[in-house]
């Protein structure tokens, strides 16, 4: 099992702020269809990796796609919405801990319902974090 956290793109990514891009790789990057990153990898909408680019010199461990082990994100918030459906549609990753906001914003625009991945509590409620994982 991994653990990996869901980074977006943006004047505010961690990639960024953190300064492992400037803001013209960033810019380029976006621009190439970026949507988020996973220790490093940036990849598009539809979770695929970017070609070439920062990607070329990311040092961490090339990613298994489809995740061949659980692989579960961690991210959460508005910002991150694009990258988190990226990243579970490319399956880089396979489980997710995330808030309720996110989790129903991302069952919503992948045509599921929390129904489908959990049961429900005992106020007949779906927890957020169960309806998020499990979606492959």
């Amino acid at each position: 099992m991994t653990f990996v956290g869901v980074g977006a793109m943006g004047d505010s990514a961690p990639l960024l702020q953190d300064g492992f891009v400037n803001r013209d790789e960033m810019r380029a990057l976006i621009k190439a269809g970026a949507v988020g990153e996973v220790v490093g990898w940036a990849f598009d909408r539809n979770g695929q990796f970017i070609e070439g680019m920062t990607n070329d010199r990311v040092a961490s461990v090339a990613l298994d796609q489809p995740a061949k082990r659980l692989v579960i994100g961690a991210a959460m918030g508005a910002a991150k919405f694009e990258a988190l459906r990226g990243a579970l549609v490319g399956r880089i990753i396979n489980g997710l801990i995330t808030n309720e906001a996110a989790a129903a914003h991302l069952l919503k625009r992948l045509g599921r319902r929390s129904s489908e991945f959990s049961s429900p509590n005992q106020n007949g409620k779906y927890g957020c974090c169960a309806a998020a994982t499990n979606l492959h």
